[in-house]
């Protein structure tokens, strides 16, 4: 069995596992970033909560799509409740080499289909 090594030089499955393990505190987020394992706190005031969209854009759009796609995870659906011009919903499927070679958006309200393992079609009306 071969082990992905990110750029720190964790293995995955230490990474992965140490995630697993983490006893996150109500209202945090744990994440697997290119950097590792990272904890984000709530937001707190109003400029927290700016600068926590801006720094969880980046995360889920960078880091999180890239280290999902070397791991490799098949599938990445990512929602995003502010993206411009209006919300969407992306699939990223096929990953190679850390990066997703498909995709497919749609915006709220429209469906997108989720490929096996899952076989479904996701109604995004409700987002």
């Amino acid at each position: 069995m071969s082990s992905a090594v990110t750029s720190y030089g964790w293995e995955w499955e230490a990474l992965l596992r140490t995630w697993q393990e983490l006893d996150v505190p109500e209202g945090w987020r744990a994440e697997i970033t290119e950097g590792g394992v990272t904890m984000t706190p709530p937001p707190g005031n109003g400029h927290n909560k700016i600068a926590n969209k801006a720094h969880r854009a980046r995360t889920d759009r960078v880091e999180k799509l890239w280290a999902y796609a070397k791991a490799p995870v098949p599938l990445y659906l990512l929602i995003e409740h502010y993206r411009e011009p209006k919300p969407s919903v992306t699939l990223f499927t096929d990953p190679v080499d850390g990066h997703y070679r498909r995709s497919e958006q749609v915006a709220f309200g429209e469906q997108i289909r989720l490929p096996a393992p899952f076989g479904l079609v996701l109604d995004t009306a409700a987002f």
